[in-house]
């Protein structure tokens, strides 16, 4: 029995099946219980007391894994930096996402391979993505708010470093109330924490929820956040201006 995505479970249903688990240890039954919330194994606890147990960590591909991934699906070692960038960042290192990300672009002809063998590249819009992995992102954004869905829209077009300070620009929101929302967009597994800053655990999740929201809209959001990062530099140059005096 497979299990998937149990970041998103509620813990009662995690405690229920853990239990359900436990309760007959001698059933000849596989279980595989996948989840990207370390807190998940703690719910697991009366399975580890009742049968045996085998915790592992499977690490996203990196580079070198994505470039074998384009090379078998194009036959062809020339694959320009541009074109394992975006498979990269878009994927964020999930192979089936990477596995739709690279068919996707070959049928739609953003990668193909021209005359004399060379490999042809044409980046898609940010906005587009694989129909079938847009349908995934759907069930992987199922359990957001409306407000949470505001703030991943406007975290959407603020760029691939989410600055709080801008994000709370956008969105309205208080510096605390928003870190608390994005400290839960992280346990879901959609955000990554960089320390500093925060990134889109992947990049098709961005590219949906940007298709989503109306090109009017999004001209006003590019506009207010291109205005709020001028008005930042022009109050960083002046505090350097004043610091030299």
């Amino acid at each position: 029995m497979v299990i998937d995505n149990l970041q998103w479970a509620s813990s009662r249903c995690i405690q229920f099946a853990a239990e359900v688990v436990s309760s007959v240890p001698e059933a000849n039954v596989l279980y595989i219980g996948m989840s990207r919330d370390l807190d998940t194994v703690k719910l697991l606890k009366p399975v580890w007391t009742s049968v045996p147990l085998i915790r592992i960590h499977l690490k996203p591909l990196e580079y070198p894994d994505v470039r074998t991934m384009v090379f078998f699906a194009i036959k062809n070692p020339g694959i320009p930096d541009e074109v394992q960038d975006y498979m990269m960042r878009q994927s964020g290192g999930n192979a089936l996402f990477l596995r739709k990300l690279i068919s996707w672009s070959l049928e739609t002809g953003y990668l193909n391979i021209g005359k004399g063998d060379i490999c042809l590249w044409q980046k898609p819009a940010e906005e587009e993505l694989p129909g079938d992995v847009s349908s995934i992102i759907e069930i992987m954004l199922g359990s957001c708010t409306v407000t949470e869905m505001k703030v991943l829209k406007r975290a959407a077009l603020a760029g691939r470093l989410l600055d709080l300070e801008l994000l709370g620009n956008l969105t309205s929101m208080d510096e605390y109330s928003l870190a608390e929302t994005l400290d839960r967009f992280v346990k879901l597994g959609l955000i990554n924490d960089n320390g500093n800053c925060y990134t889109f655990s992947y990049g098709v999740m961005r590219s949906q929820l940007i298709s989503q929201i109306s090109p009017s809209l999004r001209q006003i959001l590019h506009e207010k956040t291109a205005m709020f990062l001028e008005k930042r530099e022009e109050s960083t140059e002046l505090n350097l201006i004043t610091a030299s005096k």
